[in-house]
């Protein structure tokens, strides 16, 4: 089999200078940048200028014609009229998206709502009236709301590393496309402006009241912006069977964490050059081919003397064209990586070279930026750089499409995967298997996990600091890993990253007003936060990526490192599922869907690898693992029977809305087949199917099931589990564990 150019057939963007392509080259060519003072966004911050979209919320939204519940949300609507206009672009109508994978990045999510509802949410702990506020608040929401607007995908992911999002949703289309698991994914990402980030970058005094100047040595600061942009990848082979037209290729992509600090890069610009380096090495390409980059340059000191060393470390002392558009669009952090990956196409289609706006006394005179924007330039080759908070860095590189190209031969077979050890933090236990003999859980509407012992892993002052999601990410992560035996790979999901720092930011916004807030909070809000900080403690520069999806965000990271071991590209990952719950999203949770038995929390971490633990008597193998949204039944019913579990695990609750979901299943499972729920043991939580992957393969090493989990006792041996889980009936996550003799 060989491997089929990756070429993109279609683009969307919405942002600051306007709807569409055309109107972000027109004002590259009139050096019009779309930096102007607050208008749409509801803040006491009207000195700082930023990178809005020009038009209402409620007005995109009419325009559009989106449901009303899509209507609250700005991240949302942005992101609709982006996808709408790429598929447009593609020539893909609404009803062709079955076979079509959906991955979006987003970190404010539906934030710009929630800040509006956050008092009267807090005031009742999520069970007044405005508890549905919340429901829509996760990233996973905005993600599924834009799908949702736009047509049913075959699956939805969401991937929320800060401002490497978008790049990282798009890198990650190019593996599944690379490996044969998709052969069409239209992948981007969609952020909006919110009081929550505007203000937690200026605690970080790093916004400037002017437009900003990237690589200038007067510059001052970012200006945030907000935008949405969406590329239709596609395999070539695909791409020409259904008659569309190559506009581009996406020839490589990297992705590498500096491991430095939360929110500052290195001095060296160790994490940025790794990026950049991988990329050029998938691309098989020579520093020297490339014809322009487009810097992340956000116009910070720390961000632009790192980029600077990065680029001098790959391409030498005489760097490349390049340029930041920032100036253009402000920074749209989480979506800024699909915006300049429109730049690059936009760059090698119609040779226009964007100026580093406002440039007149460069920081390197040697090596100074692009100063007046390029036309009729003939570009082959663009690399484009997206870097986030926690260090996580990536690179992707865009490439003039040819029919010349030389297919890589991909014939190798794909490796087996086991699972090498884990930990588990969940409310029956720390880091102990004393819960595989307990009673069910007490009837609860909430419970926390336990907190683990961190003596002897942090500092009593790192201790002080951190939240308790950090707290316990770290003790189920280095229980089982090491700075002497780094993994190649941190993948990490939750549903609602760091909410206890989250809402402490929102608490101290509202009670001291849009001044005196503390920078920590914030730095510790977003959601990549949690597998930056194992990083940072294990000093590992690996890939490093955060899943997001709602229910499914575990096996989202899971099929993402299964795949990478598979296909040899690593040999092995750190896997994390990582969430807490708040008096406030579990009042809302149980309000807004009470079928979901109680409300808890938890960590779990899995250290795989392509190669069996020889000291495990019944090692365990991750076979498969799968998301689906919107599967019909038999959908369903054929993966089971083509897998013939020996036993299910299911996301039960003994609610008969959540469980009516399950029904079909158990009434088709064969009968001697183990029926198995997790939920009345360790609750619900948006990362609760990891705890039911943990028990899984407690059981399948042991031979035997715990009596607690039994729905249903089975009759045979017990050699194969299938995890079965849902969010809300949409999206489907199924995990089949087994193991051989």
């Amino acid at each position: 089999m060989l491997k089929s150019p990756i070429v993109i057939t279609g683009y969307g963007i919405l942002s600051a200078p306007g709807r569409g392509a055309d109107a972000l080259t027109e004002a590259f060519k009139a050096n019009r940048s779309g930096i102007e003072p607050v208008r749409f966004l509801d803040t006491a911050l009207t000195h700082i200028k930023v990178g809005e979209v020009k038009q209402s919320t409620a007005s995109l939204a009419a325009e559009l014609g989106v449901s009303d519940q899509s209507a609250r949300l700005r991240t949302v609507v942005i992101g609709v009229a982006a996808l709408h206009d790429a598929l447009e672009m593609a020539s893909l109508p609404a009803d062709s998206l079955r076979d079509v994978d959906f991955i979006s990045g987003t970190t404010v999510g539906g934030m710009d709502n929630t800040e509006k509802f956050f008092n009267r949410l807090a005031a009742c702990e999520g069970k007044g009236s405005d508890a549905d506020q919340l429901a829509y608040n996760d990233c996973g929401a905005s993600t599924r709301l834009i799908a949702t607007e736009t047509g049913d995908f075959r699956s939805i992911s969401t991937i929320s590393t800060a401002c490497s999002s978008a790049a990282n949703a798009i890198a990650l289309a190019a593996e599944m496309i690379e490996s044969g698991r998709a052969e069409c994914v239209v992948a981007g990402g969609s952020e909006s402006l919110s009081k929550f980030h505007l203000n937690g970058f200026n605690s970080l005094m790093i916004l400037s009241a002017d437009r900003c100047r990237p690589f200038n040595a007067d510059r001052d600061g970012i200006n945030l912006g907000e935008g949405a942009a969406y590329l239709v990848m596609e395999s070539l082979d695909h791409a020409l069977a259904r008659g569309a037209t190559p506009l581009a290729t996406l020839s490589g992509w990297g992705n590498a964490c500096d491991a430095y600090h939360q929110t500052a890069s290195s001095p060296s610009g160790e994490g940025p050059a790794r990026s950049m380096k991988a990329a050029l090495k998938r691309a098989r390409l020579q520093p020297s081919d490339i014809n322009y980059i487009n810097a992340h340059g956000t116009g910070t000191e720390n961000n632009d003397s790192s980029e600077l060393a990065a680029m001098r470390a790959i391409f030498g002392s005489k760097l490349p064209c390049y340029s930041s558009t920032k100036p253009f669009t402000g920074h749209t952090t989480s979506s800024a990586g699909a915006i300049e990956a429109v730049v690059a196409i936009e760059a090698i289609r119609k040779g226009v070279i964007p100026a580093n706006l406002g440039l007149n006394n460069p920081v390197e005179p040697e090596n100074p930026p692009v100063e007046r924007t390029v036309e009729g330039a003939t570009i082959n080759h663009v690399l484009t750089n997206s870097f986030g908070f926690g260090g996580n860095d990536s690179t992707l590189i865009f490439s003039r499409f040819s029919n010349n190209h030389v297919a890589d031969d991909s014939s190798a077979a794909r490796r087996r995967v086991f699972v090498d050890r884990a930990s588990m933090i969940s409310c029956c236990g720390a880091m102990t298997d004393d819960w595989l003999s307990a009673s069910p859980q007490p009837s609860a509407e909430y419970k926390r996990a336990v907190e683990p012992d961190v003596k002897g892993l942090l500092s009593p002052g790192e201790a002080r600091r951190m939240s308790r999601i950090l707290k316990r990410a770290l003790a189920s992560s280095l229980s089982i890993v090491n700075k002497e035996s780094l993994p190649e790979a941190i993948i990490t999901a939750t549903g609602l990253g760091c909410m206890e720092n989250s809402e402490k930011f929102l608490n101290e916004l509202y009670t001291y007003g849009e001044e005196m807030l503390k920078p920590t909070l914030f730095m510790q809000s977003t959601h990549n936060t949690i597998g930056s900080q194992i990083a940072i403690t294990l000093g590992c520069h690996c890939y490093n990526t955060t899943y997001s999806h709602k229910s499914i965000s575990w096996e989202s990271a899971l099929a993402d490192a299964v795949n990478q071991i598979q296909t040899g590209q690593i040999n092995s990952a750190l896997v994390g599922a990582h969430d807490e719950t708040t008096p406030i999203t579990a009042g809302a949770s149980m309000t807004v869907n009470p079928d979901s038995g109680f409300i808890s929390e938890g960590s779990v971490a899995a250290l795989i690898s392509a190669t069996a633990d020889s000291s495990q008597c019944r090692p365990v193998e991750i076979v498969e693992v799968t998301t689906l949204y919107k599967p019909s039944a038999s959908e369903l019913h054929n993966i089971i029977s083509r897998w013939s579990p020996d036993g299910l695990m299911l996301g039960l609750t003994g609610h008969s809305d959540n469980d009516s979901h399950y029904k079909s299943i158990i009434d088709q499972s064969a009968s001697g087949a183990y029926i198995l729920a997790w939920k009345p043991m360790s609750g619900s939580h948006f990362a609760a199917s990891a705890q039911a992957f943990y028990a899984a393969c407690k059981f399948l090493q042991a031979g035997s099931v715990a009596e607690n989990y039994v729905w249903r006792n089975g009759t045979g041996p017990l050699n194969s589990i299938l995890i079965i889980n849902h969010a809300d009936g949409l999206e489907w996550g199924l995990t089949l564990l087994a193991v051989k003799e």
